[in-house]
């Protein structure tokens, strides 16, 4: 206070452990005064009320460590996590001072950018350690001679700040508005493991297209960069086990997955040949035939002329073969045969909530939708109809342990559970012989899997989404700007699925979706597409709602 005084400005602080606690609490970094005699006042009536440890362990909850990707890391098990990926309970005792040693300017002391620094002031206080006779000589050389042990960034988690964007979404404003006054113990769905993957790979796969593909590359170098997002769901529990809006939150905070609206494109093509399922009069099956041939589709005084991406038709094909291969024409003749009004129902049931204009082009996804919202609408196919509202959040408890908020799964049926199978069942195809059947030679199994590419118009976006019963992921590649991509959903998108898949194999369930009540499944000859004899020299399964089941063939 007197060199304060002297100087006639603040050149010097100080304050006891007691007075920061009060500080961090209860007052802003303020310097007055003012602020100094309250801050003392509340220290004394502390000291006076708690014992020294009570307080050292509200100030070790409570310090600063400095920050990651804008956000502030508080409390010793927040720092033991970020710096060292484990409980505070686990740390070391070069650990537990490297810490101690942070405390203090952290931002200076940061062990990622000045590992040499806080190397030498952690060992400061392992000799101050020693020199108070708190470790033993063996356990000082010891504890000196180990590294810092800081894990990679990757591995602290900094890009979860995405799935917080999604948390402090959900929270209620009652809630919320407590954050900034008292501790809440947040429980969210993320999985850790499954987040870190997410991050890593999302990244990796996006700087590679960007080095690799001459376009991409003279873009970036011209400043124009190349994003992607992926969102992660843990489909029994309705919850998102991972979400990344952009290749690096440090890089660009804007989340696509919950704020990016692009175009769908092919991704829209199931819920078309879903509602064709659902129709009461069952007309249509996994084998009925569309002309895939140019045609006109007129609507309210205008055209619309769909077209191949590969400029190619070949006629008659299946259901099947339209949407494991994504094919405009008929699945736009299709959608002209269901009708608009029940595909957009269909669409809007299963968790699509942006505005779906009325046009033929939507059965082709040219309505602006999020990532999220994508992948609400899978979730409810592959739950077989089943839908329940995706959350990153479970329950926040008060500092008492009261429970103020609790996020319920609650499950309504919302589409028909033997059209969504069907459905399931046809993109499984896109594995084995659609336009994911590159996945098959990556080496993970992908026997109940199914999937669905998808480009938009002059490949502006990329998608992927692939899913088994128990885990969907859903992957974004293009660029915030108006600018091509130039690659499809199976060349940007599907390798970041399949290196996805790959590292978190573990977490999928090893089953198999159940086939619901009303499908029969039949043998059906390839050739003439009615049900196989013992004869017929091809054929392959399919399934059918009962009553639907073609004659037997007539040729074998």
């Amino acid at each position: 206070l007197w060199k304060n005084m002297r100087a006639r400005r603040y050149v010097q602080g100080g304050s006891t452990i007691t007075q920061q606690l009060m500080k961090n609490l209860f007052f802003t970094r303020q310097k007055a005064i003012s602020r100094k005699a309250k801050e003392i006042v509340f220290a004394l009536v502390t000291e006076a009320r708690h014992s020294k440890e009570a307080i050292l362990e509200a100030y070790l909850n409570e310090v600063y460590f400095g920050q990651t990707a804008g956000l502030e890391i508080h409390g010793i098990a927040e720092a033991a996590r970020h710096y060292f990926d484990r409980p505070v309970t686990d740390l070391s005792l070069a650990e537990s001072a490297t810490l101690a040693a942070i405390v203090q300017l952290p931002e200076f002391y940061n062990p990622r950018k000045s590992p040499q620094r806080v190397f030498a002031r952690r060992n400061l206080v392992l000799k101050k350690m020693l020199d108070a006779a708190f470790i033993e000589e063996s356990e000082y050389r010891q504890a000196t001679e180990a590294g810092l042990g800081i894990v990679p960034p990757e591995r602290s988690l900094e890009d979860a700040n995405y799935f917080l964007d999604a948390v402090m979404r959900e929270l209620p404003e009652s809630v919320k508005s407590q954050l900034d006054n008292g501790a809440l113990a947040v429980y969210v769905t993320m999985d850790p493991k499954i987040q870190a993957v997410a991050s890593r790979v999302l990244a990796f796969h996006i700087d590679r297209l960007q080095k690799s593909v001459p376009i991409l590359k003279k873009k970036a170098s011209a400043g124009i960069k190349l994003q992607g997002a992926m969102v992660a769901i843990d489909l029994k529990g309705c919850s998102i086990a991972a979400l990344q809006g952009g290749q690096t939150y440090r890089q660009t905070q804007f989340n696509r997955v919950l704020s990016g609206h692009r175009q769908a494109g092919s991704l829209f093509k199931p819920f078309v040949y879903l509602a064709a399922f659902s129709r009461h009069d069952r007309e249509f099956t996994p084998v009925t035939e569309m002309d895939d041939s140019p045609f006109e589709w007129s609507y309210e005084g205008q055209k619309w002329s769909p077209k191949n991406y590969d400029n190619q038709y070949r006629g008659k094909v299946t259901l099947r073969k339209a949407l494991e291969e994504s094919i405009n024409v008929p699945t736009a003749r299709l959608a002209q045969r269901v009708g608009l009004d029940q595909i957009i129902d269909v669409m809007v049931q299963a968790g699509i909530q942006s505005s779906l204009p009325k046009v033929p082009s939507i059965a082709l996804g040219s309505a602006d939708v999020t990532p999220l919202e994508l992948a609400q609408a899978f979730s409810t196919l592959a739950n077989e109809g089943k839908h329940c509202p995706l959350r990153a959040l479970n329950e926040v408890y008060d500092a008492n342990g009261n429970l103020l908020f609790q996020n319920k799964v609650e499950w309504t049926e919302k589409l028909d559970p033997a059209a969504t199978f069907q459905t399931i069942d046809l993109m499984k195809g896109v594995f084995i012989s659609g336009t994911a059947r590159s996945a098959r030679s990556s080496g993970i199994h992908l026997e109940h899997f199914a999937g669905k590419t998808g480009t938009t118009s002059e490949y502006k976006d990329a998608w992927f989404v692939g899913f088994s019963p128990s885990l969907l992921a859903l992957v974004w590649v293009g660029y915030d700007e108006e600018e091509k991509v130039g690659l499809s959903g199976s060349a940007a998108a599907l390798p970041i699925w399949i290196d996805f898949i790959k590292n978190i194999q573990t977490n999928v369930t090893d089953e198999d979706f159940p086939v619901p009540s009303g499908v029969t499944k039949l043998e059906i000859d390839t050739q003439t597409l009615k049900q196989a004899s013992d004869h017929c020299p091809s054929k392959r399964v399919e399934y059918f709602a009962i009553g639907t089941e073609p004659p037997r063939c007539p040729q074998h």
